[in-house]
């Protein structure tokens, strides 16, 4: 079960989520959401960086008419369009976009009627605060493992009021302009006998027009593969977070939006064993920082 807000999950987690599940929202008190009406009750598990959906139905393509007597069920998000769907306590919505059917089966209950199941692979999807979805964004927050290691500007010990904030500006990506912004973020959890604390520098983007999630993603891996190469280390990207900015370009507080996004996109993600804390690269941040 999770038991965090919808911004605090990166993809290196693994949960178990039980879920309800639909094709359509429903409007209630002026607000979209899912109803347990029309939906399928359902679980879905993420694992070494795979997100797998199990539910209790096998969706019928609503697209097609049935040939020779026989239904065409849906295989993919190609003829099943966009799935939302919301955690039993109503605290996480999901967008799932990109899916692929990898099995289906009966289920026999108590009343010996059977029902279809079927489970996916789940290739695209969101955390989301609110629903629909959005497609475009001007501002975009990308946490990529190991980063901290390699700035050191920040301590665990340290307020972030006194970690400064290194500011990128005026640059262009395939005639985009945006705004590069190295922050650092921090989060506590209080167990039962202990307190855990966690650290971690994020690239945040500031975008001059709303971008898609194309583009988004396309300048998020190049960034990624630019740390690849001058840090000389396998990195991957763990969270982005993509928001509607209504705050100022400071972003503090941004991911309290009500059109926040936890985007998980399918990538070349290592597992988190495979990432390993570094103090020394061939080149370091403070020996180039004033080039």
């Amino acid at each position: 079960m999770l038991d965090k807000k919808f911004n605090q999950i990166d993809m290196l987690e693994s949960f178990t989520l039980p879920v309800i599940v639909t094709g359509t929202l429903k409007e209630i008190n002026g607000i979209q959401g899912v109803s347990s009406e029309k939906s399928a009750s359902g679980i879905i598990m993420r694992e070494n960086g795979k997100t797998t959906l199990e539910i209790n139905d096998y969706p019928i393509d609503q697209n097609s008419s049935s040939q020779n007597g026989e239904v065409k069920f849906v295989d993919s998000d190609e003829n099943g369009g966009i799935w939302y769907a919301r955690s039993w306590n109503g605290e996480l919505n999901f967008v799932i976009r990109k899916y692929l059917c990898t099995g289906s089966g009966l289920y026999a209950g108590e009343n010996q009627f059977g029902a279809k199941t079927s489970k996916w692979e789940i290739l695209d999807f969101s955390i989301q605060k609110k629903l629909p979805e959005k497609n475009e964004f001007d501002v975009a927050e990308i946490d990529i493992t190991n980063l901290k290691f390699w700035f050191k500007i920040f301590r665990i010990s340290q307020e972030l009021s006194d970690v400064p904030t290194l500011d990128f500006k005026n640059l262009i990506y395939k005639n985009k302009k945006f705004t590069l912004k190295i922050i650092a973020k921090k989060w506590s959890k209080t167990e039962r006998y202990s307190l855990n604390k966690r650290v971690s520098l994020v690239v945040k983007l500031f975008f001059e027009e709303r971008q898609s999630r194309a583009f988004i993603f396309d300048l998020s891996t190049t960034i990624r593969n630019f740390f690849q190469i001058v840090m000389g280390d396998n990195l991957g990207i763990q969270k982005i977070l993509l928001n509607k900015s209504d705050k100022d370009e400071n972003g503090e507080m941004i991911t309290d939006s009500d059109n926040a996004e936890n985007w998980f996109a399918s990538q070349s993600v290592l597992s988190e064993e495979d990432f390993s804390e570094k103090n020394q690269y061939p080149i370091n941040y403070f020996d180039i920082k004033d080039n």
